[in-house]
């Protein structure tokens, strides 16, 4: 399986920003997004040949934040797979679980969930001792991350009045 032009060209050149994000690049995000909605299986089936380097393995992880949520869930389950496989490595297991804004809180916000609590505990087994994640799986887990998150969404939203200070009034 080879992918599109496009597609091989923004996974050559995109930039991955400091926040998780993909550039939009004159429209070449939505082309790769679109293409991995479609054939996001076949590319993490085909991941070696495809995306050599970790960096253009998380442009794919970051690209699938795109799917619909029941399919994402999909896309996360084989990048477990993958890493139990070891064929990908923890630099890719890491964009997958601290993902950009657009997925931050999905899995927290799905922790009841069974197919999030299975996930989880198959990370909590794989991912090494002494990584800064390993207990991300325990406070998806028990609801914490989850509680975190509320607290911080909480908090972001008081900090952000809903008329700017300075602004004349109508």
């Amino acid at each position: 399986m080879t992918p599109p032009k496009p597609v091989q060209d923004y996974l050559k050149n995109a930039i991955i920003g400091e926040d998780n994000s993909l550039p939009a690049m004159q429209g070449a995000l939505w082309v790769f997004q679109d293409y991995l909605k479609k054939n996001w299986r076949d590319v993490l089936n085909n991941i070696q040949a495809i995306a050599p380097t970790d960096n253009e393995k998380c442009k794919i992880v970051l690209g699938c934040e795109a799917l619909p949520d029941d399919e994402y869930l999909a896309f996360l389950q084989k990048i477990e797979q993958l890493f139990a496989q070891h064929r990908i490595d923890m630099t890719v297991v890491e964009t997958a679980l601290a993902p950009s804004e657009a997925r931050s809180g999905f899995l927290a916000d799905n922790w009841k969930n069974p197919a999030v609590k299975s996930l989880m505990e198959q990370f909590r087994i794989l991912i090494p001792a002494g990584h800064y994640l390993k207990s991300y799986p325990d406070k998806v887990l028990s609801g914490k991350a989850k509680a975190e998150k509320d607290d911080w969404d909480r908090m972001s939203n008081e900090k952000s009045p809903a008329t700017p200070q300075g602004s004349p009034s109508q």
